[in-house]
């Protein structure tokens, strides 16, 4: 019998879905309002059966995570995702499995706008 391969798709929920997973880790509206007042942009980031909640990065907490990683792009990752987390399940930043896999998803956390040069 010949070998499939299978290939899995990320599974993207819903707004909806994530406030009803939300609420699961104690949070309601108000906090939500209250921690986007405060820090502008927040994001809910889920990986596998855990989830957290953090806020969105300055300039500072980059600068501050790229002198403690001395280029090591793990422990960059470690200081954005200890410094934006607000709640969540702790899995997410102790055990390699949940941490490796929301790594690529951080960078996600910068609100980027168009640029453009022009020489003059």
């Amino acid at each position: 019998m010949a070998k499939r391969n299978i290939v899995t798709k990320p599974v993207t929920k819903s707004e909806e879905e994530l406030k009803m997973d939300i609420s699961e880790l104690g949070v309601d509206e108000n906090q939500i309002k209250e921690w986007k007042d405060k820090f502008g942009n927040i994001y809910a980031l889920r990986a596998g059966n855990k989830m957290c909640i953090l806020r969105e990065p300055d300039r500072a907490i980059i600068g501050l995570a790229r002198t403690v990683s001395g280029g090591d792009i793990i422990k960059f990752n470690e200081s954005i995702l200890s410094e934006c987390w607000l709640i969540g399940d702790n899995e997410i930043q102790t055990e390699d499995r949940y941490f490796l896999s929301v790594m690529g998803q951080l960078s996600g956390l910068i609100d980027e706008v168009e640029t453009s040069i022009k020489k003059l």
